[in-house]
């Protein structure tokens, strides 16, 4: 996990999750919409700077935050001062290694960062199992993941004349969900991809039930720059209608980034 540490060390996610307006709506708007109770128990495994955690805990939830990186706990810290939030604790850790949390500690577990980057069946399994464990039954899990689709939108959006360079790991992420070869991107060298389907049947076959993904950004993935500058009004109006395409099956595996929703059966 250290190239993953490299990435971070330096990545502003909290600054991509405001350029990525829409997709931050929908997963926070989801996730509340499925976590009805009140003062809940939260780890936010992999939260990064604490976007989502910040928000969950003025929700009136006891979130526990964990990450990779120093500097991302550093971040979260900032910004929950910055907020004037306090979350219940903020620590640097490994998602393969939750051997400090009790058995059965959380009623939720969010995992937004951690599935995008374990390459290896072995490891992912590990993850799970560890989320497993620490997740109470019944317990609400949601975790994000990059689709097979995602680096190739993005290429063709941003730099189409370069496809060539690309050409090959791009048919091998479709194929395999990784790339071939490195190409010097130490992002996408360390990105595992996946499509709706994968997800699903690797959390059943995990021990998770009622399992539903639905794409991040709904119909505009690719197009939230437009949306960045938007006036509050006129953003909620499209967000509002956005919201309605995020389920729909159909267009799932054309979206970039995937939010899974499943309950824990022990």
């Amino acid at each position: 996990m250290e190239e993953v540490k490299k990435i971070y060390s330096c990545y502003g996610e909290y600054e991509r999750l405001i350029r990525h307006r829409m997709e931050f709506y929908i997963n926070l708007r989801y996730i509340k919409e499925n976590i009805h109770d009140k003062s809940l128990k939260i780890l936010d495994l992999g939260g990064g700077p604490g976007r989502y955690a910040v928000e969950l805990t003025k929700a009136g939830h006891k979130v526990t935050l964990i990450d990779l990186t120093d500097f991302h706990v550093k971040e979260a810290k900032r910004l929950s001062k910055e907020e004037k939030i306090k979350l219940h604790k903020v620590q640097q850790g490994d998602a393969l290694d939750l051997s400090s949390i009790k058995d059965d500690s959380f009623d939720v577990v969010l995992a937004m960062g951690p599935f995008y980057h374990i390459k290896k069946a072995a490891q992912r399994k590990q993850c799970i199992n560890e989320i497993k464990r620490v997740l109470k039954n019944d317990g609400m899990l949601f975790t994000a993941h990059l689709s097979k689709c995602a680096f190739y939108k993005y290429i063709v959006r941003e730099m189409p004349e370069v496809i060539d360079r690309f050409y090959e790991n791009l048919i091998h992420i479709h194929s395999h969900g990784v790339k071939k070869y490195s190409d010097g991107d130490l992002f996408t060298d360390n990105t595992y991809c996946e499509n709706a389907e994968d997800i699903l049947g690797f959390m059943k076959k995990s021990g998770f039930v009622n399992g539903e993904v639905i794409a991040s950004e709904g119909l505009v993935d690719q197009i939230e720059d437009k949306l960045k500058e938007l006036e509050k009004s006129k953003f909620d109006m499209i967000a509002e209608l956005n919201y309605m395409f995020c389920k729909d099956p159909r267009i799932l595996n054309a979206a970039s980034h995937l939010l899974y929703k499943g309950v824990n059966k022990k």
